[in-house]
Protein backbone atom coordinates (compact mmCIF):
# COMPACT_ATOMS: atom_id res chain seq x y z
CA UNK A 1 0.00 0.00 0.00
CA UNK A 2 3.04 2.15 0.73
CA UNK A 3 4.22 1.98 -2.73
CA UNK A 4 0.81 2.76 -4.08
CA UNK A 5 0.69 5.84 -1.62
CA UNK A 6 4.05 6.64 -3.14
CA UNK A 7 3.25 6.39 -6.66
CA UNK A 8 0.20 7.87 -6.38
CA UNK A 9 1.88 11.27 -4.82
CA UNK A 10 4.66 11.31 -7.72
CA UNK A 11 1.26 10.99 -10.62
CA UNK A 12 -0.62 14.34 -7.80
CA UNK A 13 2.83 16.10 -8.25
CA UNK A 14 2.89 15.92 -12.19
CA UNK A 15 -0.59 16.72 -12.12
CA UNK A 16 -0.35 19.86 -9.54
CA UNK A 17 1.96 21.34 -12.42
CA UNK A 18 -1.00 21.66 -15.35
CA UNK A 19 -3.48 22.46 -12.57
CA UNK A 20 -4.49 23.92 -9.38
CA UNK A 21 -4.17 21.46 -6.31
CA UNK A 22 -7.32 19.98 -5.88
CA UNK A 23 -9.67 20.39 -2.58
CA UNK A 24 -10.07 17.62 -0.42
CA UNK A 25 -13.70 17.79 -1.98
CA UNK A 26 -12.99 17.41 -5.40
CA UNK A 27 -11.06 14.59 -4.88
CA UNK A 28 -13.54 13.15 -3.17
CA UNK A 29 -16.22 14.48 -6.13
CA UNK A 30 -13.58 12.35 -8.64
CA UNK A 31 -13.99 9.72 -6.49
CA UNK A 32 -18.08 9.46 -6.65
CA UNK A 33 -17.72 10.05 -10.20
CA UNK A 34 -14.87 7.67 -11.22
CA UNK A 35 -17.19 4.84 -8.77
CA UNK A 36 -20.36 5.99 -11.21
CA UNK A 37 -18.46 5.24 -14.11
CA UNK A 38 -16.92 1.74 -12.78
CA UNK A 39 -20.98 0.84 -11.99
CA UNK A 40 -21.70 2.04 -15.71
CA UNK A 41 -18.73 -0.35 -17.14
CA UNK A 42 -20.27 -3.17 -15.05
CA UNK A 43 -23.54 -3.21 -16.52
CA UNK A 44 -25.62 -0.87 -14.65
CA UNK A 45 -27.66 -0.39 -17.90
CA UNK A 46 -29.86 -3.70 -17.89
CA UNK A 47 -31.75 -2.00 -20.65
CA UNK A 48 -29.11 -2.37 -23.21
CA UNK A 49 -28.28 -5.57 -24.98
CA UNK A 50 -24.65 -5.71 -23.77
CA UNK A 51 -24.12 -3.46 -20.91
CA UNK A 52 -20.89 -4.47 -19.06
CA UNK A 53 -17.87 -3.59 -20.75
CA UNK A 54 -14.81 -5.75 -20.69
CA UNK A 55 -13.08 -7.13 -18.09
CA UNK A 56 -10.17 -4.84 -19.15
CA UNK A 57 -12.30 -1.78 -18.89
CA UNK A 58 -13.39 -2.38 -16.23
CA UNK A 59 -10.79 -2.72 -14.41
CA UNK A 60 -9.54 1.12 -15.89
CA UNK A 61 -12.44 1.92 -14.22
CA UNK A 62 -11.44 0.06 -11.33
CA UNK A 63 -8.05 1.59 -11.17
CA UNK A 64 -9.49 5.13 -11.67
CA UNK A 65 -11.54 5.06 -8.34
CA UNK A 66 -8.19 3.56 -6.98
CA UNK A 67 -6.07 6.70 -8.25
CA UNK A 68 -8.66 8.96 -6.68
CA UNK A 69 -8.55 6.35 -3.20
CA UNK A 70 -5.03 6.97 -2.75
CA UNK A 71 -5.01 10.90 -3.71
CA UNK A 72 -7.52 11.43 -0.42
CA UNK A 73 -5.11 9.71 1.69
CA UNK A 74 -2.50 11.24 0.74
CA UNK A 75 -4.17 14.51 0.91
CA UNK A 76 -5.32 13.86 4.57
CA UNK A 77 -1.71 12.72 4.86
CA UNK A 78 -2.18 9.08 5.89
CA UNK A 79 -0.05 6.48 5.72
CA UNK A 80 0.13 2.46 5.38
CA UNK A 81 -0.12 1.67 8.78
CA UNK A 82 -2.97 4.99 9.37
CA UNK A 83 -4.84 3.22 6.75
CA UNK A 84 -5.18 -0.42 7.97
CA UNK A 85 -5.65 0.96 11.37
CA UNK A 86 -8.87 2.91 10.21
CA UNK A 87 -10.10 -0.27 7.99
CA UNK A 88 -9.23 -2.57 10.95
CA UNK A 89 -11.38 -0.26 13.43
CA UNK A 90 -14.16 -0.01 10.77
CA UNK A 91 -14.32 -3.60 10.00
CA UNK A 92 -15.08 -4.51 13.68
CA UNK A 93 -17.79 -2.15 13.65
CA UNK A 94 -19.43 -3.69 10.66
CA UNK A 95 -18.69 -6.72 12.03
CA UNK A 96 -20.17 -5.96 15.52
CA UNK A 97 -23.43 -4.37 13.80
CA UNK A 98 -23.97 -7.79 11.90
CA UNK A 99 -23.66 -9.98 15.19
CA UNK A 100 -26.70 -7.78 16.72
CA UNK A 101 -28.45 -7.85 13.48
CA UNK A 102 -28.24 -11.60 13.28
CA UNK A 103 -29.15 -12.04 17.14
CA UNK A 104 -32.24 -9.68 16.76
CA UNK A 105 -33.44 -12.26 13.73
Amino acid sequence: MQELLELQKELDGEISKHFDDPSILQIATALSVEASELIDACGLKYWKKNPQKSREEIIEEGIDVLHFLLSFFNHLGLNEDEIKRAYKSKRDVNFKRLRIEDSQA
